[in-house]
This record gives structure tokens, C-alpha cells and sequence, in this order.
């Protein structure tokens, strides 16, 4: 269900994600589905072999890395399913065994025991990977510009220097697919010197928008199994290119597809672009009339980080769904769409999709000032351009939320607490705590709970990623306890530092008006709004902040926000 490869050669195999499990009494239920339950098959596959080859006649060695490439070069793959979801393919047990029989007969794991792969990858700070990962627009390595991958070999422990410098070992390449293009078709290592292979991919058999993933494999030669055989293989160079939708005058920045049928258990893939000036997007999943549909769809940003929410439509209950993107989400670069037909599907499920984007550009980016006299409603105003093509009418509303505020925290502790107050003005808090991504790798686990001033937990939740949102609606006004558990991959604590946002959302929040505008393309437009009620006083160190809204009122409903922040404090 997880782990899917492209930046990594990854997963090396697969094996179940779903079985009947030994729960704790609190369960409700003991079918459980994840890596907790793929990875032990992968342990007693492992287990099997090492106490075959342990009373096999005669006993054979007991070698990691020979085992492991057993259990690769013998794994049956899947149809429809790509090398990133399923790498070499399902484990077969009895098959490894005999590939690593005939390894240890060869005495491989006396020599080369493993190979170490480095190539250009922009999607790496230092600029090198282990595989070829393009999603960067539509650039790939290309004819006049190919790729050049080094495979390092890694020698047994205890091989002599002067083997070491004699080694020599030629090997015959090939690829699975007809797009990745070799400039030879063999390479050799000699000592330790690296080979090197050039390889670019073929442009006229990329021109459809989506994802490309094959490898280049590298057959052992001049042996008793030369020959393009699966126990010959020696090592693999994965190849991924992504495609993406681009967005622009000529499709008036909207995609839509075809029907998308899916059989139970597989999945679609659909990358796009962000466009230039694009201020929202809505992401829409529909049912195709008259067909079964129960489908999922989850929506990544261009780090693979999944968006909160996502998208799932069902015959007889939810035909429609949508997510909207705001311009402040919107991180440039190629984002993700997954569609996913769950494997407990009964039949073949269908759906189509919609990529929109609207370009309304409101100058300021935050709204921080108004006007208002005693007596008065306050007002405030903003430029609007419509970057895109089409007139567009919006109405311009929002709401004034309530108190919000920015701090940071520094800390060398296993638990963080922080005690903040809820009035009975205040309907719920949200806190959003975020770790730059080098300190989030400190941690195996990071734990935020709420808690009553007796220490009971009201809300336990936890970070998957480097950041990270929890709204907490409080039982009654009064006092609570923020509490921060990180679990360190260190055996003692370090020190760690996050930015807090806390925001506190009144129970009757302060509507904005505007009115109705018609935007036409590249005229700048002055935008007028009154606050319908009186600023409250901020605490210090808090400002007052909610949302302007640019709703078109279109079929489509695109909503175009701006932050509001006013600092109405006795001090500011």
C-alpha cells in the first residue's frame, strides 16, 4: 500500500499487505492492511531460505546481500503494475532458493557482493541519485543530452587487494521497455574503476502526459549462465519520466478525461503543472452515468506529501467530489492525482476527472489594513487582475475569524507542554506546528496530545510529515495543556526547534462584504469590502485574523482566498 519507488530503486519486492492479524482486546477488528503486514512475510521468506541453505547437504554459506538478490532476480512479477509499485515482483520462495544455490556454487558471494549507483538527480540537494527520476516540467535527458549513470562495485570484506585489482567482469545490456535508449549495449568493471553508462530517453514515445518507469538490466557474461537470464542479472538502473499536463491559453487552463475504468486493486496516475498566475484550482472526481463506481482519489504536492483532503465518490451515496486548491497551496512543480480502486472492490469501478484553474491576482497578497472611524464600519480594499482568459464575475465576501498568532519554540526535551485558555467566546483552537524537514528526521515519532488540567487525554493525534494541523473543539471554556512528544532516533534527546500557529475561531465570527464584480482579462480592477461588525481587541502578542473570498459564480466555483491579519492590539 505504500513505499512506491522513482527517486529510489524501491521496493526491491512485494509480498501481502493484507491479513488477519493478533490484535490488543480494545480492537474492533482483526483484517488489518499495510507494510506492518507485508513486512513479516518478507522476514519469514527471509527465514526460510537461511534455514535451507543451514540443512542443505552440504551446508551453504549464510550471505545477506546473495540472499537478497536471490529473492530479486527470482520474484514473479505482476501484470499492470509498474517497477516503482512492485519492484522486481512477488517473492517465490522455492525459486530463490535455487537462484541462490547456483549463486553460491559461483562463489558470488565471495567476490562483488553488492553495486553502488550514482547519477545526476536534480530531485537530490546534492544533485546525485541512484536512479533517473525526471518530473521537472517536460525535461528529460534526450539524444544531445543523455544521461550518464557510474556503477561502483562493492567487494566482499575479505578479498585480497591483489584480486581485487585483477577483477574484471563484463557485462550485456538491455532494457524493458522501448523508450529508454542505450548509447552501447555492454560496459565491464575493472578493479575497482566504475562503469559507465550513457543512456537518454526517445521524445516521440513520450508525447502522451503521464508516468514512464522501466530499468536497464545488466546480464553477467562469460559464464556458465550467460545469456539474458534472470539469474544472470547483476544490477538494474531505474528509469522514471513523468509527463506532466500543462495548463495554458490553448486548453483555457481546464483538462478533462475520458472515462477512467479501473479493476479492483489498481490505480491511475495523473500529474499537471501548476500554471503561471493561477490563484485557485478544484480538483473535481465524477461517477459516469449509469455505471458502479467506488472510487478514491489523493492528491500530492510536488515533495510527495499527500494533501489532507481527499476525494472519493460511490454509487447510490456521493456521485461528485471536489478539492479546491488556494494559490498560498499551490507550491510549483508537478503535483500528483492517484486514483484507486480499492482491491475489495467486487467489479470493475469508473469515474472521470477535472483539473481547473482560475488567475484572479489580488494585490496585497494579506489584507493588514483598514480604515474606520468612530461611529463607522471598518473598510478596506484591494487591486484584482484576471490573469486568464475568460470574464469572470465573483462575488467578494469573508469572515473574520477570530485571534491567531506565530511563535516559536526551542526545546531539548522528550515532552514539550504549553498551557493556553479557551474562553466561552471561543468556539475551537487549531495549532499548526511545523519542523523544518532536517530537524523532522531526528525522530522516529512525533506525538501532539490535548489534555485537560488533570492530565486526561481529550485528542492524541501524531506528525507523518513535517507539518502538521490539529483542531480541537474544548468540551467547556477553561484551561488545557498542549503537549509535544517527540521519540528521538538518538538515544538522548537533542535539541528541536518548531514554529507554532495557534488560532482560536469565536463562535460568532464577523462577516465581509463586498458585492458582485465582473473581471475581465488584464484589466485591474479596484475591489472595495466593508466589515460588517467591530473589530475585537486582539491580546498582545495576537492579531485578528480571517479570509477574503473571491467566489466565482460560475458552475465551476472557483474560491480565490486572502489571508486577512489586523493587528488591533491597545500597543499596535
Amino acid at each position: 500500500f505504500s513505499s512506491r519507488g522513482g527517486e529510489v530503486n524501491k521496493p526491491d519486492i512485494i509480498t501481502p499487505g493484507a491479513a488477519a492479524s493478533t490484535v490488543p482486546p480494545f480492537s474492533s477488528r482483526d483484517v488489518m492492511g499495510g507494510t506492518s503486514m507485508a513486512s513479516p512475510q518478507a522476514a519469514g521468506a527471509m527465514a526460510l531460505l537461511m534455514s535451507a541453505a543451514y540443512q542443505n547437504e552440504p551446508a551453504m554459506p549464510i550471505h545477506g546481500p546473495t540472499i537478497k538478490k536471490a529473492i530479486k532476480n527470482s520474484a514473479e512479477p505482476l501484470p499492470a503494475y509498474l517497477p516503482i509499485d512492485q519492484g522486481s515482483g512477488v517473492i517465490n520462495v522455492v525459486k530463490a532458493f535455487e537462484f541462490y544455490t547456483s549463486f553460491v556454487e559461483r562463489d558470488d558471494h565471495k567476490k562483488v557482493t553488492a553495486y553502488d549507483i550514482r547519477t545526476e538527480s536534480p530531485a537530490y540537494e546534492s544533485g546525485s541519485g541512484s536512479t533517473a527520476y525526471w518530473r521537472f516540467g517536460n525535461y528529460f535527458p534526450h539524444v544531445l543530452d543523455q544521461q550518464r549513470f557510474y556503477v561502483n562495485p562493492v567487494f566482499a570484506k575479505n578479498m585480497q587487494p591483489d584480486d581485487i585489482n585483477n577483477f574484471y567482469r563484463a557485462y550485456e545490456l538491455d532494457t524493458n521497455v522501448d523508450w529508454i535508449k542505450l548509447e552501447k549495449k555492454n560496459t565491464y568493471i575493472k578493479g575497482e574503476g566504475p562503469a559507465s553508462i550513457d543512456i537518454y530517453f526517445d521524445k516521440s514515445k513520450l508525447d502522451n502526459p503521464g508516468l514512464y518507469n522501466g530499468k536497464v538490466y545488466a546480464y553477467r557474461k562469460g559464464n556458465v549462465f550467460s545469456g539474458n537470464d534472470k539469474k544472470d542479472i547483476e544490477f538494474e538502473l531505474m528509469c522514471t519520466v513523468i509527463v506532466p499536463l500543462q495548463f495554458n491559453d490553448a486548453n483555457n487552463y481546464r483538462w478533462s478525461s475520458d472515462a477512467i475504468r479501473l479493476n479492483p486493486g489498481e490505480i491511475k496516475r495523473i500529474y499537471f503543472d501548476i500554471p503561471y498566475k493561477a490563484s485557485a484550482a478544484n480538483i473535481n472526481l465524477q461517477a459516469v452515468p449509469g455505471e458502479y463506481t467506488r472510487l478514491q482519489g489523493y492528491l500530492f504536492d510536488p515533495d510527495g506529501r499527500e494533501w489532507e483532503d481527499g476525494l472519493i465518490i460511490e454509487s447510490d451515496k456521493q456521485l461528485t467530489d471536489k478539492v479546491q486548491l488556494n494559490y498560498q497551496d499551490m507550491a510549483p512543480g508537478t503535483w500528483e492525482l492517484v486514483l484507486y480502486a480499492s482491491f475489495t472492490n467486487e467489479k470493475t469501478v469508473s469515474g472521470t476527472a477535472q483539473i481547473l484553474f482560475s488567475g484572479l491576482d489580488a494585490s496585497p497578497k494579506t489584507i493588514n489594513y483598514v480604515t474606520y472611524q468612530n461611529g463607522s464600519k471598518p473598510e478596506g480594499s484591494l487591486k484584482v487582475i484576471n490573469r486568464y482568459n475568460d470574464k469572470m464575475e465573483a462575488r467578494v465576501s469573508g469572515d473574520i475569524h477570530g485571534f491567531q498568532r506565530e511563535r516559536y519554540i526551542q526545546d531539548n526535551t522528550e515532552k514539550y507542554e504549553y498551557m493556553f485558555d479557551v474562553s466561552e467566546d471561543f468556539d475551537k483552537v487549531q495549532f499548526t506546528i511545523e519542523l523544518k524537514p532536517n530537524i523532522f528526521n531526528y525522530f522516529t515519532d512525533f506525538a501532539i496530545n490535548l489534555l485537560d488540567t488533570e492530565g486526561k487525554a481529550l485528542l492524541a493525534d501524531g506528525m507523518s510529515y513535517h507539518k502538521k494541523t490539529i483542531t480541537f473543539i474544548p468540551p467547556a471554556s477553561g484551561s488545557y495543556i498542549l503537549q509535544l512528544v517527540p521519540a528521538f532516533a538518538t538515544h538522548e534527546a537533542k535539541a528541536w526547534s518548531a514554529s507554532l500557529t495557534e488560532s482560536y475561531y469565536l463562535f460568532s465570527e464577523i462577516n465581509i462584504d463586498g458585492g458582485i464584480y465582473s473581471f475581465y482579462p488584464d484589466v485591474v480592477k479596484n475591489i472595495e469590502f466593508t466589515i460588517e461588525g467591530v473589530l475585537p481587541v486582539a491580546p498582545e502578542d495576537y492579531y485578528v485574523f480571517g479570509e477574503l473570498w473571491l467566489d466565482s459564480q460560475d458552475a465551476q466555483r472557483f474560491r480565490t482566498t486572502i489571508p486577512v491579519e489586523l493587528f488591533t492590539g491597545l500597543n499596535d
